[in-house]
């Protein structure tokens, strides 16, 4: 009556306060949630004609306050009561919002969209435990079903009526948007209250970049990091006591995680790509009336990104460790190979690239040294290798194969490294790969045959590797002429002097003649393969004296 904002809240607080001051100790929840009802009631008749925000917020945050307390005296039999008095208050709420400025033809404000939004989320949390609790499975998916067709409707009035409101309006399609993924979970099970939390913050996330809030982004962060937490914590659990599963108990339990991890993983993945997009429309909010951009966008895009990048990692990581526990021979290669696959993205991303990216460099390299380490420190262990450089198990196809694909997972990650490695790079870069993946095989292949020499033809075990490492020389040596490879001839000829320094000073004692014969003779053939590559190649190393008058191509040899 006399048009004064402060007298309306001074009423509302007051008429709130009421049932508090006046508790008997009893609890009366027919009596309470009428009451408070009349009080929303009052609170929307006000918002018809003033447009007061500020009594929209606290009459809803005193709601909301009063309702959560009241639950501690709430009893199994009074669900239809509790949820359909929420259900009330939810309504209510959700037409305050937008009542007065459709009627004026007024855009809404960042606050009342929050306003909008967090009505959405206090309401879709409480109710399904209320129900969740009162029936159990599948029925919290009627709510949130329920949900999306009541913003859909909005939406679609929204539309019809044509009103000038594209605040509004991204924010009811983003909720029924969210309701509706929801849902889905819901039925199968797979609720996760972490996965609430991600839709949320990417639904925060999507309103303040059509809009232009920058309040709402960073709430929509803020979320981010309490998603971030709870993945850590929930992978940890989820995890747990979880590698002995086999059979159909694994896989119900994959399926569980697929959907939990899966959700927020891909809530932080469209976190990344709305980052990176750039408004296409000047922002509904002022930036005065606005605040600062807390995570800059240079840093929030790097930051999503790799929080993708490593959750998908560890997720994967974790479930091909659980799911392997059924193929206890295959778990570690299969952990090599999926840290392969991560370098070999790396390595596409830095193909695709025009310009030289040191973080993609640097995650390349460090997933190659990860597996190499995790093969040296873990793998080995696992198959018994000794110090007398064998491994010490049965020598059957099924390890032979695994440590195939434990090392032919770093090889082809090294190789296609040095083979793809774009030119921006420096060639010492590509060298590094190309070298490493060389000493890798070489490693690989003299470990394997000294383990197959040593179970299957024991007086053959130090000559075999002999003829290995000689047949590694010739290719060395030859290697390195051919393409002219200083470091690669150099290492082949040293490998050399090793094999002969090798050959008399340890295979001569205990080997029997015919394996001795066959030794001598392979070293012998790749010694003369090595003499008659240095014959033929000799233009290789030859070059033109600076000192000599022009015209006189007075030659010396450069190099061995």
């Amino acid at each position: 009556r006399v048009n004064s904002m402060l007298v309306a809240i001074l009423g509302i607080a007051g008429g709130f306060m009421t049932p508090v001051l006046l508790s008997t100790g009893t609890a009366n929840l027919p009596v309470l949630y009428t009451y408070m009802l009349l009080l929303n009631l009052g609170i929307l008749a006000v918002s018809r004609s003033r447009h007061w925000p500020l009594l929209n917020y606290l009459g809803f945050v005193l709601t909301y306050v009063i309702f959560i307390g009241s639950l501690d005296a709430y009893k199994e039999g009074q669900f239809p009561l509790a949820i359909s008095f929420l259900t009330a208050f939810f309504v209510i709420h959700s037409v305050i919002v937008y009542l007065y400025n459709i009627q004026r033809r007024q855009s809404s404000t960042a606050l009342e969209i929050i306003h909008l939004v967090a009505n959405a989320a206090l309401y879709g949390g409480l109710a399904y435990w209320l129900i969740h609790d009162a029936h159990g499975k599948y029925f919290p998916a009627i709510m949130s079903m329920g949900m999306a067709l009541f913003y859909i409707g909005h939406v679609a009035v929204f539309l019809t009526r044509k009103l000038d409101d594209r605040g509004l309006l991204v924010a009811l399609i983003a909720l029924a948007g969210t309701f509706t993924a929801w849902t889905l979970p819901l039925v199968f099970e797979k609720e996760s209250l972490t996965i609430g939390f991600a839709l949320l913050a990417l639904t925060l996330l999507w309103i303040g970049k059509r809009i232009g809030s920058r309040f709402m982004e960073n709430l929509s962060h803020l979320l981010y990091a309490v998603v971030f937490v709870r993945l850590f914590g929930d992978m940890h659990h989820g995890f747990s006591g979880r590698s002995t599963l086999t059979g159909g108990a694994y896989w119900d339990a994959m399926f569980d995680r697929l959907w939990t991890f899966g959700g927020a993983i891909g809530s932080i993945a469209a976190a990344f790509y709305f980052e990176r997009r750039h408004p296409s429309k000047p922002p509904l909010v002022k930036s005065d009336s606005d605040t600062k951009r807390v995570l800059p966008t240079s840093t929030g895009m790097p930051l999503f990104y790799w929080s993708a990048i490593l959750f998908l990692f560890l997720f994967l990581h974790l479930e091909l460790n659980a799911m392997f526990a059924m193929w206890e021979a295959f778990r570690l290669p299969a952990l090599t190979l999926l840290w392969c696959c991560m370098g070999l993205y790396f390595l596409y991303k830095l193909c695709s690239r025009e310009s030289a990216s040191t973080a993609m460099l640097a995650a390349l390299a460090a997933f190659a040294l990860a597996s190499f380490l995790k093969v040296m420190s873990v793998d080995l262990a696992a198959w018994s290798f000794c110090e007398l450089g064998y491994y010490n198990i049965a020598y059957t196809g099924q390890s032979v194969l695994a440590r195939m694909l434990d090392f032919g997972s770093i090889l082809l990650l090294v190789g296609l490294a040095w083979a793809w490695m774009p030119s921006v790079y420096p060639k010492s870069t590509r060298s590094a790969f190309g070298y490493g993946g060389l000493g890798l095989l070489f490693l690989y292949l003299t470990l394997e045959l000294n383990s197959l020499l040593r179970w299957q033809l024991s007086e053959f075990q130090s000559g075999g590797i002999t003829a290995l490492w000689a047949l590694f020389a010739i290719a060395f040596t030859s290697s390195g002429i051919w393409r002219n490879i200083k470091p690669l001839r150099y290492a082949g000829l040293g490998l050399f002097v090793i094999v002969v320094g090798k050959v008399f000073l340890h295979d001569l004692r205990d080997m029997p003649m015919i394996f001795r014969f066959i030794a001598f003779f392979v070293v012998g053939i790749a010694l003369l393969l090595g003499s008659f590559a240095y014959v033929f190649a000799n233009k290789k190393f030859i070059i033109a004296d600076p000192s000599d008058d022009a015209g006189k191509d007075t030659q010396r040899p450069n190099g061995p």
